[in-house]
């Protein structure tokens, strides 16, 4: 690494996040999680967080610790050393910039502004909410769109291609973007081709070019995107899966948010970028149900196959006389205080690998408060606008239900409890898309497996109000390693959904 680069790769990514995107800037009191913003209010997704987001899953790809410490040279290589690397080799090098630089994304939504939705932290075991995990989210709409602005400066660029095709890659694998990807969004596609130039410093007309473009984005224009198009480099452990949903004959679903414009309770909606309505399944919610069935998968394997079993089991529900718990004893895997401090002190270090502490493969797979989680589950929205036409009306898609309480030694309803809610009724169809990082053939097996229980109709999704059912509208598709992607087209639905 030098301070004194010879050439410049510029890379500009279009990218699109389908399912829309929160880059966060922390609370606005209580529990309203703000987005990021820049002087003039519009929403960004900073560089730091881009660059962030790809060190990360770069080093993952190719093994190795992204913090960069010592024997990682080639991430400090393109990435520069992690912040706080003050020993040790390489430590001469941590006042120098990393020759990977990235612009503020703004971000692109049209007409429409940010939206709020609610969330809240369900206790498997009980069913109810777990105290202090409701919170809320601004989001942008699905359909936005930015261009991500990298610019590699080195002074030996042997390898920088491929380096960049590599990240053009990961991003086409199903990077995230923008943080609260356990929600079911920040995934991002591309959105055209990537475009590459290589400017040469040492030669006059290369560096007028570079200088044009660098003062052209300094000053806020934005310059006619310019390049070869630069296809991305195939990540081999990535598995991606196309999942579409529907309700079947006779069915309906609702889960709901907050309060509902005509009733207490409605099912999900979103306004995307073209301003239009559409029904949505939040990804949190298949999240959640999917989490708590491979949890179960975890379980009984953990009998048959003497695997770890899961840290949140039904025996430590039991033992600690049923009650449900907080949401810092699940992320921590039930460690107590010291144990977590010395977990993380030690996981700095390098004393320890992740694998040591993090021994529950649920959390594993979706991550714990040590770890993020290799699984992310988008948002499932919905093919054709609420009422079908797009005039914001239910039409026949949602049907009125009118609910009592009844007093169960009376028989008499109770005072208070009459409440209406709506229904959707079968007609739209869903699609998610399900994203494993580094996936093994026991992922696939227990996704495959909680696939075929939702299909089944072992699980059910959204209020007790509605039956809550879902089911496969056509065998899914898939991407990544060959033996994961037969697993996965193995997978038939169990019965035809009419639309």
């Amino acid at each position: 690494m030098t301070t004194h680069a010879r050439y410049v790769h510029r890379l500009l990514i279009p990218l699109v996040f389908p399912c829309g995107l929160a880059p966060g800037a922390g609370k606005d009191g209580g529990n309203l999680l703000v987005l990021s913003r820049d002087g003039q209010g519009r929403p960004v997704l900073r560089g730091t967080a881009i660059a962030g987001a790809l060190r990360q899953a770069w080093a993952r790809k190719h093994g190795y610790d992204a913090s960069s410490r010592g024997h990682d040279k080639e991430v400090a290589r393109w990435f520069g050393y992690a912040l706080g690397d003050d020993d040790g080799e390489g430590s001469e090098h941590r006042n120098l910039p990393s020759p990977l630089r990235l612009a503020d994304a703004l971000l692109e939504a049209g007409l429409q502004d940010a939206e709020r939705r609610h969330h809240n932290a369900i206790d498997r075991h009980s069913g109810a909410a777990r105290d202090g995990g409701l919170f809320a989210i601004e989001m942008l709409p699905p359909g936005t769109s930015a261009v991500l602005v990298l610019n590699l400066h080195v002074g030996d660029d042997s390898g920088a291609k491929d380096f960049l095709a590599e990240l053009v890659g990961l991003v086409a694998a199903g990077l995230l973007f923008g943080g609260h990807g356990a929600r079911g969004i920040g995934s991002a596609q591309l959105d055209g081709n990537a475009l590459w130039r290589r400017f040469d410093l040492t030669d006059l007309d290369d560096c007028a070019a570079w200088l044009d473009q660098s003062w052209a984005w300094r000053t806020g224009d934005t310059p006619a995107p310019s390049g070869d198009a630069l296809p991305p480099a195939e990540d081999p452990k990535a598995l991606r899966v196309s999942v579409e949903l529907a309700i079947p004959r006779g069915q309906d679903i609702c889960i709901g948010s907050g309060m509902g414009e005509e009733f207490p309770v409605e099912p999900q909606q979103v306004t995307a970028v073209d301003g239009r309505r559409y029904w949505r399944l939040p990804g949190s919610s298949l999240r959640g149900v999917f989490r708590a069935w491979v949890a179960r998968l975890a379980a009984r394997d953990s009998r048959t196959c003497k695997r770890a079993p899961p840290a949140d089991s039904v025996t430590r529900f039991t033992d600690n006389g049923r009650k449900s718990a907080t949401g810092d004893d699940v992320g921590w895997l039930f460690h107590d205080r010291e144990t977590r401090m010395a977990n993380v002190r030690d996981l700095a270090s390098g004393e320890l690998d992740l694998d040591e502490v993090v021994a529950c493969p649920v959390a594993d797979l979706f991550g714990s408060l040590y770890n993020a989680g290799r699984i992310h589950i988008s948002d499932a929205i919905a093919d054709q606008p609420v009422g079908g036409t797009g005039d914001g009306t239910h039409g026949h898609q949602s049907q009125h239900r009118r609910h009592v309480a009844v007093d169960r030694i009376t028989g008499g309803a109770n005072e208070g409890f009459l409440f209406d809610h709506a229904a959707l009724l079968p007609g739209p169809r869903f699609r998610t898309e399900i994203i494993i990082q580094e996936a093994q053939t026991q992922d696939a097996e227990w996704l495959i497996a909680t696939l075929r229980a939702l299909d089944l109709g072992l699980i059910r999704v959204g209020s007790s109000k509605s039956s809550g059912r879902l089911s496969l509208a056509a065998p899914p598709t898939a991407t990544g390693p060959d033996g994961l992607v037969k697993i996965v087209q193995n997978l038939q639905p169990s019965e035809v959904c009419h639309g």
